[in-house]
């Protein structure tokens, strides 16, 4: 499962998986994550000044973390390993399911999730669970850290461009084509029409 917090102006992203069957786990016994997202290296999330405005991408930005983690467990199989994916932004687990958003820059996000299941041969479940289910997520987002194991602390590299197969190709281009776009062009004055 994984959650995102954002107030003001700062960002963060959390989550917490298990590499076998999480029916009876405990905080201490679960791999976890908890990162801050900065203007620096996320622009894209400070972008309406206000990261709760983004707050969706940001969560979006969380599962695809977790999915890059997931993935990164060693999975060497021919058919692809299906995992559930536990989030409480309903519009978003819609969104995946979908592989399709309307919304910038939550599209450029599918598009990175999408590749990063395509290339590890992994296919997520996204799954919708009320925000009261997502307790532990919750407090990992928001920096609450009691209860879980230091040395199940995974640190993804968020920050290093290398590490994102599409993400900065997408949002470099959406920037050039915003920036270009800039100059309205000239009104078009109707031509009136006699008759």
């Amino acid at each position: 499962a994984s959650d995102a917090s954002a107030a003001s102006g700062k960002a963060a992203i959390g989550g917490w998986f298990m590499l076998t069957d999480a029916s009876g786990s405990d905080k201490a016994s679960v791999h976890w994550f908890s990162e801050e997202l900065g203007p620096a290296h996320h622009q894209w999330a400070f972008d309406k000044q206000d990261p709760q405005l983004r707050i969706a991408a940001i969560e979006l930005f969380g599962t695809i973390v977790l999915a890059k983690l997931l993935a990164n467990q060693g999975h060497t199989g021919i058919s692809p390993l299906w995992l559930p994916l536990r989030t409480d932004n309903q519009g978003n687990a819609f969104s995946m399911r979908r592989h399709f958003s309307k919304k910038w820059p939550n599209a450029a996000l599918l598009a990175e999730l999408a590749f990063v299941q395509f290339v590890n041969k992994i296919y997520l479940v996204p799954e919708h669970i009320k925000r009261e289910q997502n307790t532990w997520a919750d407090q990992l987002a928001a920096g609450l850290f009691e209860g879980f194991s230091p040395s199940h602390r995974v640190r993804p590299a968020i920050n290093d461009a290398s590490t994102w197969m599409l993400l900065p190709k997408l949002l470099t281009l959406h920037k050039a084509s915003q920036s270009s776009g800039q100059a309205k062009p000239e009104a078009r004055k109707k031509k009136k029409v006699s008759k």
